[in-house]
Parts: structure tokens; C-alpha cells; sequence
């Protein structure tokens, strides 16, 4: 298949993200057969979607606390589907695949999938995201490039770009029907947002010739990556304000994937030997990792994290004693608000906030 790009809040005290023995919990979310799962968006109810793989090829799935994992199939005569988001009302959005050559953007309310073509003439369209309405925002290759879309359910509209540019991807929206991505041209890709009136310009981090959004949550404020004068990194966008959010020590870049109504990102932070996933919150970025107990750590190594919702909770994916498997994480406790913070001063790293250019 073609690869394109309960519950309480995660505040704890700084001995339980030091140790993570008292307040965090981690579940495999398992496979469908094969021999990896990915989980990529989760909703405030804790179910998760993502893909995983099967004897039979790639399929999506939709897991739910209660009842567990549910496949997601393809469409008559396709061969493969992903989960990629996932509205409040349980309502999954993703893409069934007939072949590497033919990609079609999907919904699913229950087990079968409904396709839908959002430009006319792609063979190959891609979703990013799916808000309480059911409106779907994604991104289209065509002949001339790729176009982002916005479907509504019945009919679909082309996404604008940057003057002078002439491509676009989105990658998310919220429930107020802002939608967030990119616009491309010659110079490179610069992150943007749609609201009623068009497309607006986030933003590139000083020092820095490129910037993408990836995620947004209920108060327009927004994450990505963006280039700067110490690398990639992840940045949170708020209040007409782009702020750095660094990366772990001894890494080189970042990049954001997820943002709650708390303005808590999380993603992953890497350098050349590997990945790791990451929560940001009001200044200081920790490491996945670093929240798991010793029993849990012995058996999980969490590379990348795709999603947090109001609650706290994580969703992305990690090894598992070797095998590629989904997670979620989340805490068991509810901490004091300001131990957080306590962490900069017990040797958690942060670096310094980097202002953008605009």
C-alpha cells in the first residue's frame, strides 16, 4: 500500500514522572494477526483508531476500552484500509486502497466503509481528519499535484493556497470547521490554517525556511514542525504566536502531532540512532519513556505518539518486546496542577522558547 505522511489529566508529581510507579499506565492495544499495529487518533471516550497488519494485508481498526479491536474494512474490492481519525461520536475517518495506484478516502460508522472521491480525477486521495459534524479534511494527488479538500459529507471544496503557491495539504480539523496543513511552492512548504475567509499563514520559526501543521484542538491553537536556527522542531501556535518547543536532550529535531484543549502536545523528538516520543506542556518537554514503570520499560521502547485527548490520555505507537504495537497511556492519579513544573528543576530538559518570524 502506498504510505503517505477515562481518565484524568497527565499532571503528576515530579517523583511520579520521575519513577512513573504511582500515576501512569500503559496498554497494548495488540494486532489483528499480523505482525505490527499503529495507533494514529484517538477521541475523549479513549477509543482509538490506526491500522495494523493481517495475512490478508493492512487493515484499520477501531478499538474501544469496552470491547477491544474491531477491523475496519476495505471497500468492495479493495485490499487494504487505515483508521486515521476519529470524531466524539465514534465516526472514523481513513482511506481503502484497491491498490498502490488507487487510494480512496473512507468514513466508517460501523464495519464496512463508505468511499468518497473529493476531487474529481484523483486516484489517489488521502484524509487528515474528521470533526463532530463530519466534516472530513485530506489531501488529494492529482496531475497538477496535491490539492487539500474539505468534504462535508454530500459535497467536497478545494482548500486555497498561499499566493504564489500551488499545493496544499490538511491534516486536521476541529469542530469550529478550522481546518490546519500546509501550502507548497517553489520555495518550499509553509504551515497554514482555513477558516471562513481562506487560508492564512501560521508561520516559520526564526532561523527557519519551512513549517508544516499537523494538529489543532477546540481553541484554533495548533502544532507541527517547523525549521529554526537550532533544526526542526515542534512549535505550539497560539494567539497569533509560534513558539518552539525544542527537543529531548541528545536528540537534534521534533516534530508535533497532537494538541488538547490544555495546549499539551505530543510527538516524537530523534536523531540519526532514533525516535522518541514526547509530551510538551507549559514549557518543559519529557519523554514517553520516562513515565513507565520499571516493569512496563522493560518491555516497551515508544517512538512515536499521534494523539492526546481533554483527558490526558496518549495514543501512538511503540516496540513491544520487538513487535510494532499501538498504546495508549495514561495516568492513574490526579497530582497537584504545579508539580509539572518541579520537573525543569529535577533534571527534566528544556530548551528555550524560539519566537517566529512573521
Amino acid at each position: 500500500m502506498n504510505r503517505a505522511l477515562g481518565i484524568v489529566p497527565i499532571l503528576a508529581a515530579a517523583a511520579g514522572l520521575a519513577c512513573a510507579s504511582e500515576g501512569y499506565s500503559i496498554q497494548n492495544l495488540g494486532s489483528l494477526g499480523g505482525n505490527a499495529s499503529y495507533g494514529m487518533g484517538l477521541n475523549d471516550a479513549g477509543q482509538v483508531v490506526g491500522w495494523g497488519t493481517t495475512p490478508s494485508g493492512e487493515r484499520g481498526f477501531l478499538w474501544d476500552p469496552s470491547t477491544g479491536m474491531h477491523v475496519l474494512a476495505p471497500s468492495t474490492g479493495g485490499v487494504d484500509s487505515r483508521g486515521r481519525a476519529i470524531n466524539s461520536s465514534g465516526k472514523v475517518a481513513g482511506y481503502s486502497a484497491v491498490s498502490n495506484s488507487s487510494l480512496q478516502s473512507a468514513t466508517w460508522a460501523g464495519a464496512s466503509a463508505n468511499t468518497f472521491s473529493p476531487v474529481s480525477g484523483a486516484s489517489l486521495t488521502y484524509t487528515g481528519g474528521i470533526n463532530s459534524s463530519a466534516e472530513v479534511v485530506g489531501w488529494a494527488q492529482t496531475t497538477s499535484g496535491y490539492k487539500a479538500y474539505r468534504w462535508s459529507g454530500s459535497s467536497s471544496a478545494l482548500l486555497g493556497t498561499l499566493s504564489g503557491d500551488t499545493e496544499a495539504t490538511a491534516y486536521a480539523l476541529n469542530d469550529s470547521g478550522m481546518a490546519v496543513g500546509a501550502s507548497y511552492g517553489a520555495s518550499g512548504g509553509t504551515a497554514v490554517y482555513w477558516d471562513a475567509s481562506g487560508v492564512h499563514k501560521i508561520g516559520i520559526l526564526a532561523g527557519g525556511t519551512y513549517s508544516n501543521a499537523y494538529g489543532l484542538n477546540s481553541l484554533d491553537h495548533m502544532t507541527g514542525l517547523s525549521g529554526s536556527t537550532i533544526g526542526q522542531q515542534a512549535y505550539l501556535y497560539s494567539s497569533g504566536s509560534m513558539t518552539g518547543l525544542g527537543y529531548l536532550a541528545g536528540d537534534t529535531y521534533s516534530v508535533g502531532f497532537g494538541v488538547n484543549g490544555s495546549d499539551w502536545v505530543v510527538g516524537r523528538s530523534g536523531n540519526s540512532a532514533g525516535q522518541h516520543a514526547f509530551l510538551w506542556h507549559d514549557g518543559a518537554m519529557v519523554s514517553l519513556q520516562s513515565l513507565l514503570t520499571a516493569t512496563d520499560a522493560a518491555h516497551w521502547q515508544l517512538f512515536d505518539a499521534q494523539g492526546i485527548n481533554a483527558a490526558g490520555q496518549i495514543v501512538g505507537t511503540g516496540y513491544y518486546d520487538g513487535q510494532l504495537r499501538a498504546y495508549i497511556l495514561g495516568p492513574q492519579a490526579v497530582p497537584e496542577p504545579s508539580s509539572f513544573l518541579a520537573l525543569v528543576g529535577g533534571g527534566l530538559w528544556m530548551r528555550k522558547r524560539k519566537k517566529a518570524n512573521t
